[in-house]
C-alpha cells in the first residue's frame, strides 16, 4: 500500500539501523530469540529511579526482549509543556528507527503519555480512550503507508508522572519511601499483561481501490452500479462548515458499497445533470441503509443543492459516530479516531494535511481533484468498514454483557429504536432552522446600544471613575471594588477580588452603591454579546458576534433563520445539546429575556388564519406563489399546488399582501420606547431571577 501527493510519498520502508544514537535508548534489553517489544516514553524521565520502576515491572511481567526509548530528546516535565503537540514535533528523537531492530520487527509498542502523539502524528487519540478494557480493546493496530510503516499494535498508557506522581497534591511531595498507585498505575500493569496476550487484527485488512469519475456519463455508470446496495457509505468535501450559507458548496461526493472500492465524483457531474440528480436520488432511496460519519452534515448540503431529494424516502440512516457513542459514550467518536480503532488505515489523511499546510489552503474546494481524490475517497471506504466493525462489536457486547432488564433491552435496541429515529428527526429540524424576526432583532440591538452607554455613565459617576473604565474586565473590576472598600466575598487564584455571580449576589444583598447599575450593565452586555450580537466589521459573517454570526437569509421564502447544530444524544448521559448557537440557553426568567424570545418567530405557513377580537377574520397563504420547474420550464404556482416532484426556483417566492395593514401591531414610536426603558430600569429583589446563570 502506498500513498502520495506530488513530491510527497509514503511508499518507503523503515529499515533497521544498528548504528543507533544512544541518547534516546534508555534501556536496551533486546534479544533476537524472542518477540521484541518497544516501550516509548514521552521524554527522558526526571531521574533514573523512574526508569528503574518501569523496567522492574516489565521484567516482572515476563518480557524477554525489549527496548525502552524516549520519543523526544529532552527531559520531560508535564507541568512545563503547554503545547504538547508542538513539543513532540520540535524535539522528536530518532525512535522510529527502532521499529525494526537488527532485522526484527517490533511485536507491539507501549506508548507512555503524549508519546502517543509522536506515533499518530496528532491528537486524534488520547490515553483515556483505552481505559475501558472490558468492552473495548485496550489497543489498536496501526498499518503502513500513511504516517509510517508500523504494522504493529499500540498499547497506550499514561505518562510516568501520572503513573508515579511526585506529589499527593500541589505543594505536598510524596515521601521517598512512599509507594503511590492509582487507577492509571493499575491500568499500566494491566496493559503489560494485555500486550503479551492475544491480539486481534482489524476485521477487514484488504487493500483499497479508488475510482475517479471522468465525466457525467461515467458518473451515471457509477450511480447505477451503486443502486440497490445493502450498505451505501458516502461522504463529501465542502467549502465551509456552514452549509446554509449561499456561497457554501459541495466539491465532491465519495461512495463505497463494499468497503474496498471507493468512487470519487466531482459534485458538478451530479448537480449539473438532471439525469444524474435523479440517479443519485434513486441510489439513496434503494439502499437498505445509508451510512456516514456525521452524515447529517452531508445531507444538509445535499438537500440544499438538490431540493428534490426527499429524506423521507431513505429507508434507514446510520451514523458511525452515533453508533460508537451508543457503545461507549466516553470514547472520542470522530471518523479519524474510529479509523484508528477499527481499521489499519489510521492517519490516512496526514499527507493531505501536509499538502494543505505547505500551500496554505483552507478551502477543500481549492485542492485539485487528482490530489483530493486520494484522501477524500478513503473517507467513504473506512466509513463502510467501521460500520460493520461497530455493528459486530455492538452485537458482541449485547451477547456477553446482558443487563438486568428484559433480554431485548440492549445496546442494539437503544441504538436502532431510539437513537436512529431521533437522528433523522433532528436532521429535518436543523435543516428547517429557527425563524428569526430580523427587523425586531435590529430594533432590540439599537435599544441595547442606546442603553449601555447611559448605564455606563451612571455607574461611572457613582464610582467616580471615567466612562472608559473596563467594567467588563474581572481583574479591573475586582481591583476597583477592593479600592472602594467593599467587603471581600471571595478571592481569585491570583489573589484579587473575585467578581462571580455569587459575589455580585452578596454585594447586592449588602446594597452596595452602584450594584444595581453593575447588574444592569452586565446583563445588557451579555444580551448584546451572547444573543443579539453585532455584525462583522470585516464583512465576514464568521467575525460577527452572538446570533448575528448565524442568522441566514433565505430568498426562497424571504425569511431569516438560524440553523442550530445538535449533538443528538451526544452527551455522556445521552442528552441532546445544541451549538452554533446554543438556543437551549436562552434566558426565560429575566424581564429583558422577553426581548430575546420575541426575536424568535414562526415560518410562513402555506395557509393561515388570523381572528381579531372584533370578530374579523383574515386568511392568507393560498395566494402566495413560487416558481417551480415543470417539463424543463419555469412555472408560477400557488404554494398549495406544489408537489414533491417540483424543483423550486431559488428566490422566486412571493408573499401575497392583503389590504389589512393593521393586522400586526407596529412596535415603534415613543410609547414603545418608554415601555422598554421601564423594563431596563426594573430590578427585581431576587438577583437570580434578574441575572440568570445562562445569560452570564
Amino acid at each position: 500500500m502506498s500513498f502520495g501527493f506530488g513530491g510527497l510519498n509514503t511508499n518507503s520502508k523503515i529499515k533497521g539501523n544498528n548504528n543507533l544514537q544512544k541518547d534516546y535508548i534508555l534501556v536496551n534489553n533486546f534479544n533476537k530469540n524472542f518477540d521484541y517489544y518497544l516501550f516509548l516514553l514521552e521524554g527522558f524521565p526526571r531521574n533514573q529511579k523512574d526508569v528503574d520502576k518501569i523496567k522492574s515491572k516489565i521484567d516482572e511481567a515476563g518480557y524477554k526482549s525489549y527496548i525502552i526509548a524516549s520519543a523526544t530528546t529532552a527531559i520531560y516535565k508535564d507541568e512545563e509543556v503547554s503545547q504538547k503537540t508542538e513539543y513532540i514535533k520540535s524535539s522528536q528523537s530518532g525512535w522510529k528507527s527502532l521499529l525494526t531492530f537488527e532485522d526484527k520487527h517490533v511485536k507491539a509498542i507501549m506508548s507512555f503519555g503524549i508519546s502517543l502523539y509522536a506515533i499518530n502524528k496528532g491528537t486524534d487519540l488520547l490515553v483515556d480512550c483505552f481505559y475501558d478494557s472490558k468492552m473495548n480493546k485496550p489497543y489498536y493496530y496501526l498499518g503502513h503507508g500513511f504516517i509510517g510503516n508500523y504494522d504493529t499494535f499500540i498499547f497506550p498508557v499514561d505518562g510516568i508522572d501520572k503513573l508515579y506522581p511526585k506529589e499527593w497534591k500541589k505543594g505536598q511531595p510524596v515521601r521517598p519511601d512512599d509507594v503511590t498507585t492509582n487507577f492509571r498505575t493499575r491500568f499500566f500493569y494491566e496493559q503489560l499483561t494485555n500486550m503479551l496476550g492475544p491480539k486481534e487484527l482489524p476485521d477487514d485488512m484488504r487493500d483499497y481501490k479508488i475510482v475517479v469519475a471522468e465525466g457525467q456519463d461515467d458518473t451515471s455508470d457509477i450511480l447505477l452500479k451503486c443502486t440497490g446496495a445493502k450498505v451505501l457509505a458516502w461522504d463529501s468535501e465542502t467549502s465551509s462548515l456552514k452549509w446554509y450559507l449561499k456561497e457554501s458548496k459541495m466539491g465532491c461526493i465519495t461512495i463505497s458499497i463494499d468497503g474496498e472500492t471507493g468512487y470519487y465524483i466531482p459534485a458538478d457531474y451530479i448537480f449539473k445533470s438532471r439525469k444524474n440528480r435523479k440517479l443519485f436520488c434513486d441510489m439513496c432511496y434503494s439502499c437498505n441503509t445509508m451510512v456516514g460519519a456525521n452524515i447529517k452534515f452531508d445531507l444538509h448540503y445535499l438537500m440544499k443543492q438538490m431540493p428534490e431529494f426527499n429524506l423521507n424516502k431513505v429507508k434507514h440512516i446510520d451514523d458511525v459516530g452515533q453508533l460508537s457513542h451508543a457503545i461507549n459514550s466516553d470514547r472520542t467518536k470522530g471518523l479519524k479516531p474510529l479509523t484508528f480503532f477499527y481499521t489499519p488505515f489510521g492517519g490516512y489523511d496526514d499527507e493531505l494535511d501536509v499538502y494543505k499546510k505547505q500551500l496554505k489552503i483552507t478551502n477543500y474546494l481549492k485542492i485539485p481533484h487528482p490530489v483530493l481524490s486520494k484522501y477524500a475517497t478513503i473517507d467513504a471506504i473506512v466509513t463502510h468498514r467501521i460500520f460493520f466493525a461497530l455493528t459486530k462489536h455492538m452485537q458482541w457486547i449485547d451477547e456477553h454483557f446482558p443487563n438486568e432488564k428484559p433480554i431485548d433491552w440492549n445496546i442494539s435496541k437503544w441504538y436502532n429504536d431510539f437513537m436512529v429515529p431521533a437522528y433523522t428527526k433532528f436532521i429535518k429540524m436543523e435543516h428547517t432552522g429557527m425563524c428569526i424576526d430580523y427587523d425586531y432583532l435590529l430594533s432590540v440591538r439599537q435599544r441595547l446600544l442606546k442603553r449601555i452607554p447611559e448605564i455606563t455613565k451612571k455607574l461611572a459617576d457613582i464610582w467616580g471613575v471615567p466612562t472608559t473604565f473596563k467594567f467588563n474586565s474581572t481583574l479591573e473590576l475586582g481591583k476597583q471594588i477592593e479600592k472602594m472598600g467593599w467587603p471581600c466575598v471571595e478571592r481569585s487564584a491570583a489573589g484579587n477580588y473575585a467578581t462571580s455571580d455569587a459575589c455580585i449576589q452578596e454585594w447586592k444583598r449588602q446594597n452596595q452603591p452602584g450594584i444595581k447599575e453593575l447588574i444592569q450593565l452586565r446583563e445588557l452586555n451579555s444580551f448584546l454579546g451572547t444573543f443579539i450580537g453585532m455584525p462583522s466589521d470585516t464583512g465576514n459573517q464568521e467575525d460577527a458576534t452572538g446570533w448575528e454570526q448565524f442568522v441566514t437569509y433565505h430568498p426562497e421564502d424571504n425569511s431569516y433563520r438560524i440553523h442550530q447544530s445538535y449533538l443528538i444524544m451526544g452527551t455522556e448521559t445521552f442528552r441532546c445539546i445544541g451549538k452554533d448557537p446554543n438556543l437551549q440557553n436562552v434566558p426565560v426568567h429575566s424581564k429583558l429575556a422577553s426581548e430575546i424570545n420575541r426575536c424568535i418567530t414562526v415560518p410562513t405557513a402555506p395557509h393561515y388564519k388570523i381572528e381579531f377580537d372584533s370578530g374579523d377574520i383574515v386568511e392568507g397563504g393560498e395566494l402566495d406563489t413560487i416558481k417551480v420547474w415543470r417539463d424543463d420550464k419555469e412555472v408560477v404556482v400557488h404554494l398549495n399546488e406544489v408537489t414533491e416532484d417540483d424543483d423550486y426556483v431559488i428566490g422566486s417566492f412571493v408573499k401575497y399582501k392583503n389590504n389589512r395593514e393593521d393586522c400586526f401591531p407596529q412596535e415603534t414610536g415613543k410609547d414603545f420606547d418608554d415601555l422598554m426603558n421601564k423594563l431596563y430600569d426594573y430590578v427585581p429583589t431576587d438577583h437570580e431571577q434578574f441575572y440568570p446563570k445562562e445569560a452570564n
